[in-house]
């Protein structure tokens, strides 16, 4: 699964693209050309939306492509999934995605020199009736 940062043009990877008639054979030329039917599902849709920027994909290397998600693909936090296809070319791809809100990326992966840090409630972490591993009303002995 690749992240994606919330409501950001971001470049990535989408393939392989193979063979339809052989199954195996690496399609090195993957455009959007080839696509009958390219639509990304964002979470909690019922129906998919045509990918915005089909013209704009550059190649990698091999079978895969270069995609530029745009902000209006990356606009809703939560699973997305790219899905390909093109019965008389290539076999049906389909990528996943995470979308993730800027201040979680930005803590898990250190965006723009970004110090963010994960919240932390400390009146729960300081509760006084708090029990855990190792407490003594645990039963656990590990």
């Amino acid at each position: 699964m690749q992240y994606l940062r919330f409501g950001t043009t971001t470049y990535k990877p989408l393939g392989p693209f193979l063979d339809s008639a052989s199954g195996t054979s690496l399609v090195s030329s993957a455009t959007s050309s080839l696509a009958d039917d390219a639509v990304i599902v964002k979470h909690d849709s019922t129906a998919g939306t045509t990918m915005q920027t089909l013209t704009a994909w550059s190649s990698v290397v091999g079978a895969y492509e270069l995609y530029p998600f745009t902000t209006g693909e990356t606009d809703t936090v939560g699973p997305l999934t790219v899905i390909i296809n093109d019965a008389d070319l290539i076999l049906p791809l389909r990528n996943e995605f995470f979308v993730l809100s800027q201040p979680v990326y930005d803590g898990m992966f250190g965006s723009s020199g970004s110090t963010v840090l994960a919240p932390v409630n400390t009146a729960q972490i300081n509760k006084a009736e708090t029990t855990g591993i190792g407490v003594s009303t645990d039963k656990w002995r590990g």
